[in-house]
């Protein structure tokens, strides 16, 4: 529900992120990183801007 509520974006960005990855581990971690952020409602980092 969290990943679909967000804007096109950043879905894409989130995917390309876990897509991007060479090896199947390094995909497979990654995705299971969104899935857990998705689940507690937050963005993974890669895709959330820079606090200054």
């Amino acid at each position: 529900l969290f990943f679909r509520s967000q804007p096109e974006s950043y879905r894409r960005v989130a995917t390309w992120w876990v897509m991007s990855a060479k090896k199947a581990e390094t995909r497979e971690r990654r995705l299971a990183t969104l899935v857990a952020d998705s689940a507690a409602g937050r963005r993974v980092g890669v895709a959330t801007p820079a606090q200054d």
